[in-house]
């Protein structure tokens, strides 16, 4: 069984994670053997949480890149973990709902928006 179809085969559902710029970079500068191996990699490893084997030149770079694939995931199951409890609190109004309409007082304005002014 080779890698493509070890992937394909246990893929579960995971929530994906960022690919900086700086990948890019320092991926752009390897032969393309060395560039394809190490993408592989990371998106094994994002998605099956499976080091992969690799030559020691191969390694140091994906070593990088995973410390940000596992920063991400763990950033997602706090965000996760946050919306089942709820998530954010619904704000109070829109923008909308309290600019100033035509023919209202300043005072309307001002109670609409939870503004008091001491008399």
């Amino acid at each position: 069984m080779d890698f493509q179809e070890e992937l394909s085969e246990n893929v579960e559902k995971k929530s994906g994670f960022l690919f900086l710029p700086s990948y890019y970079e320092a991926l752009h500068a390897l032969p393309a053997a060395d560039r394809h191996a190490i993408l592989d990699a990371m998106i094994f490893y994002a998605f099956e949480d499976r080091l992969p084997k690799m030559n020691p030149a191969r390694m140091a770079v994906f070593t990088v890149v995973r410390a940000n694939i596992d920063a991400s995931r763990e950033r997602y199951r706090k965000m996760s973990a946050n919306g089942k409890k709820g998530g954010r609190p619904k704000k109070k109004a829109s923008f909308e709902e309290l600019a100033w309409k035509p023919g209202e007082s300043f005072d309307e304005v001002c109670k609409k928006r939870g503004y008091h002014f001491p008399d």
